[in-house]
């Protein structure tokens, strides 16, 4: 009685009880789909934080303070060279004239080609490029559609009127949630009101870098930082924005691989119940095995190996809708994403979640399973006879229940 009978005996067993055990498959589908899901989608999102690191910054290297940069921090920044740019940003009422509505408003007034990396993208696509030499604005896509503004309207900032040059659609390091929150409005800081920033004002005052292939940020900002830090200046850099990435993300995944586990757990309760029944259903024919020669460990090792075989088919169906899941997810959180997320499959994710999916199940399915050894060859013949009580302490199920716990 080897493998091939045992294959063969699960085989025949399971013909008659098709339909507990497809409940049986199921209630680890969901479980293995939500894990697989999850880790494939937290790769890709890794990798492409990773090679959009740049973008998410827009710059090599940024430098920011919540007030003027002083004559010491000028000359700071002079020194560290590059290509640079500016940006202001603070919070102010935006009024419409066309309507004479008003709207609360994040205001960024930029000097200089500031996105150095990924890019402002507006419509039309032009106006990126031209809204600072005309002195005009590009507005967040959701104050045109609030208040019907469209390009060669005027939007007021404080005292000053600028003509809308294009309609914001995106900008880096900000995901289009955030326009729901606080619309964005770019303007160029040369024209901006003054009066805006004055004293007692929340601004936030940034410099950019872009520097050649061949300077060292990591190095350049590791030298400049205890003069940055005397000054009360912030830093941010390519390497910065990946560890603070993924900080988040392994804390996030943290979290929902979590959740994701404990959809697994309560699919593997399903599996535990389920198994339960079809095992309670086939005493007799276990008993009928015993007359017939069959041992305790090889009538156990048919039901064994129907619990293996199920959780496998489950797990790798579970599988295969997790990857499924994973191409939604991009569409569905692309509003709360910052980069736009390229499909991957994680082949370490899919082996992952078939593994614990296997595995999971088949110690689940072990507690009832256990009852098989004690079944007496006379049930067969009179049902009363009942399980063979045998010993009292049970170390298999003992063993079972601490490899599930721990």
């Amino acid at each position: 009685m080897g493998i091939r009978w045992l294959l063969q005996m699960a085989w025949r067993e399971s013909r008659g009880s098709k339909g507990r055990l497809l409940l049986f498959v199921s209630s680890i589908v969901l479980g293995v789909a939500a894990l697989v899901a999850i880790q494939s989608f937290g790769d890709s999102l890794r990798a492409t934080i990773d090679d959009q690191a740049q973008s998410l910054l827009g710059a090599d290297l940024s430098l920011e303070n919540r007030r003027p940069f002083g004559a010491q921090a000028e000359a700071l920044i002079d020194s560290i060279g590059g290509q640079q740019a500016r940006r202001v940003s603070f919070s102010s009422m935006a009024y419409f004239p066309a309507n004479g509505d008003t709207r609360l408003s994040t205001v960024r007034a930029v000097e200089g080609a500031f996105p150095f990396y990924g890019e402002l993208v507006t419509e039309p696509e032009a106006a990126a490029d031209v809204y600072q030499n005309r002195g005009e604005a590009l507005i967040d896509g959701s104050l045109a559609s609030q208040f019907g503004a469209v390009v060669g309207d005027s939007v007021v900032v404080g005292g000053v009127s600028y003509a809308v040059a294009g309609i914001l659609k995106r900008s880096p390091r900000e995901s289009a949630a955030f326009s729901l929150v606080s619309p964005r409005i770019y303007v160029p800081l040369a024209r901006i009101d003054s009066t805006l920033i004055g004293p007692g004002s929340r601004v936030t005052y940034e410099v950019f870098f872009r520097f050649d292939d061949a300077v060292d940020v990591e190095a350049l900002l590791e030298e400049v930082k205890p003069r940055l830090k005397s000054l009360e200046v912030g830093s941010d850099s390519v390497g910065e924005i990946k560890r603070n990435w993924n900080t988040a993300l392994t804390n996030l995944y943290k979290f929902l691989g979590l959740a994701a586990l404990m959809a697994l757990l309560l699919g593997s309760v399903g599996v535990a119940s389920a198994i339960h029944v079809y095992v309670s259903q086939r005493l007799q024919t276990v008993a009928v095995l015993r007359c017939l020669g069959a041992r305790v460990g090889t009538t156990f090792g048919v039901y064994v190996t129907q619990a293996i075989v199920l959780g496998l088919i489950g797990s790798v169906a579970g599988a295969l809708l997790g990857v499924g899941v994973q191409q939604l997810l991009p569409i569905v959180l692309s509003d709360f994403l910052p980069v736009d997320v390229e499909f991957k499959v994680s082949l370490s994710s899919v082996g992952y979640g078939i593994a614990v999916g296997t595995i999971v199940t088949v110690l689940f399915s072990l507690l009832p399973l256990l009852r098989v050894r004690r079944v007496s060859p006379m049930m067969a013949l009179r049902s009363a006879v009942g399980l063979i009580e045998g010993r009292r302490f049970d170390w298999a199920r003992l063993t079972v229940i601490l490899i599930v716990v721990f």
